[in-house]
């Protein structure tokens, strides 16, 4: 992508919002790619699921950390089709 093909779509871009400052000014988001991307609610309410388990636990063990789902959680693993959401 050209420098002026990048500003003509910078233009629609609205007011740049702190959480965009973090992403990388010569890279063109619009491409069909694979994006890892966070969500985070309002107030940080764990609206999909909380972590449970010991940090320290070994992998593979019954106190190992995992991801409780909750209804919400569930419902979109199952919109998503896979059974391991945190690793969209």
């Amino acid at each position: 992508m050209t420098e002026e093909e990048l500003a003509e779509k910078k233009k629609y871009a609205g007011e740049k919002k702190p959480s965009m400052k973090r992403r990388a000014s010569g890279h063109d988001y619009t491409e069909r790619r694979f994006y890892m991307i966070t969500l985070e609610t309002e107030g940080r309410l764990p609206l999909f699921g909380k972590l449970a388990g010991n940090p320290f636990a070994e992998a593979g063990s019954s106190d190992a950390p995992h991801i409780v789902l909750s209804e919400l959680g569930k419902a979109l693993r199952m919109a998503v089709g896979t059974r391991d959401v945190a690793r969209l």
